[in-house]
């Protein structure tokens, strides 16, 4: 008996774990379930970047996995998860845009669907557009994956996003079309974030056991539900 109560024993006693949205939506019930066979008791909070870069902050997580570095920060150490292409999402039959010229077209005849100014994916978005010196005919800011992709199925819109956010919209992104950006790239990386002087081992971990889900079971089943999109994800190492 002592022996099996011994052989239960897990690693560690607690993580407190920041998702960001996309994460939360995709991987995340994976990566926990992961967890929770080592650790003895797994308290995760998701959301928006911001929010949990604060919590990061003020100690209330231990780590944050995040599309955002927070570089400003020298007391924090991070490590690349994996890195996403975006892709440009258009409505299923459309038309594909496989060109630069079609790309153009697409931009100054429909709707551009978009996350709202507080988010960063926006701001590498904006930055790409502003490059090719095409102004949308019309835009929509909203803050949620599955309003983007849904917008962009009911209003015969389009809209640049990673892998990961299409994934999260959830029955919306069976409902589109996806391609790689003509003539453009552009890559979102997603960070572990901690603290220098707090839970090294245990961050360590948490980056191992998240490379091995992605790649041994999530990016497996995505391959298997919208064939083509992992092709867009890049984890190191694997």
């Amino acid at each position: 008996m002592l022996e099996a109560v011994r052989s239960e024993k897990k690693k560690y006693e607690t993580l407190r774990l920041g998702l960001g949205e996309s994460a939360a939506g995709s991987f995340g019930p994976q990566l926990i379930a992961e967890l929770n066979k080592i650790i003895t008791s797994v308290d995760v909070v998701s959301g928006l970047t911001l929010p949990l870069v604060s919590a990061l902050m003020s100690e209330k997580i231990d780590v944050l996995l995040s599309p955002y570095p927070i570089k400003d920060e020298e007391e924090l150490e991070r490590e690349v998860l994996f890195q996403e292409d975006f892709v440009l999402v258009v409505k299923k039959g459309h038309e594909p845009i496989i060109s630069e010229e079609a790309f153009q077209t697409l931009i100054i005849s429909r709707p551009l669907i978009e996350y709202n100014q507080d988010s960063s994916d926006r701001i590498q978005a904006d930055r790409l557009l502003r490059s090719l010196g095409q102004k949308p005919a019309l835009h929509t800011s909203v803050s949620t994956s599955y309003l983007v992709v849904g917008l962009v199925s009911q209003l015969d819109g389009w809209s640049l996003i990673p892998p990961f956010n299409l994934w999260a919209a959830g029955l919306s992104s069976s409902e589109v079309d996806f391609y790689p950006i003509p003539g453009r790239s552009l890559t979102r990386t997603y960070w572990m974030v901690r603290k220098q002087i707090r839970n090294h081992a245990l961050s360590q971990l948490v980056g191992e056991i998240t490379k091995k889900v992605l790649t041994e079971r999530f990016l497996v089943k995505m391959e298997r539900q919208l064939p083509g999109l992992s092709r867009f994800i890049h984890v190191p190492g694997k």
